[in-house]
């Protein structure tokens, strides 16, 4: 049995089962050549509200435009929008989203921002980000720049 922090930690999870619970949003986007649609994929509901979420209806008001060989055909910002709406599209319990924002405009941060938000209620996320714009639409902050990891609590609700 392997333990960390006191909590046993399960070797033998097979990575489909993995997969099904956790879904990354990484830093470095990586997009299949077809359409908006087909990179973010999920039902229709849930793509069209995780495209919402993410802020692609700003430049994806058809969502079957082609994206371009490793979305070659956006700009940086829109393939890391793919990217987060793809992320929200799942069902997974847990998100980790890595700087879902560093290649988008401040005003869209903002809005993605208050998205975020409602979009993860019910589900545990993991925000890494050097953004204080996103840190509104955090339940803990640790800061991890200090000499000591720091937990803050936030009052952003």
């Amino acid at each position: 049995m392997v333990r960390n922090n006191g909590i046993e930690v399960r070797l033998d999870v097979r990575p489909a089962e993995y997969h099904s619970r956790v879904t990354v949003a990484p830093h470095r986007v990586t997009l299949f050549t077809g359409t908006i649609r087909d990179n973010i994929g999920g039902s229709p509901e849930r793509l069209r509200a995780a495209a919402r979420a993410a802020a692609c209806a700003d430049f994806a008001a058809d969502l079957d435009a082609p994206v371009g060989e490793n979305g070659n055909r956006l700009s940086g910002g829109q393939r890391q929008r793919i990217a987060l709406a793809r992320a929200l599209a799942t069902d997974a319990p847990v998100l980790v989203l890595h700087e879902p924002t560093t290649a988008v405009d401040s005003v869209t941060e903002q809005t993605i921002a208050g998205r975020l938000r409602t979009f993860r209620a019910g589900r545990s996320t993991l925000l890494i980000t050097s953004s204080p714009a996103l840190l509104g639409c955090c339940d803990r902050i640790v800061d991890l720049l200090a000499d000591t990891p720091v937990l803050e609590r936030t009052d952003a609700r």
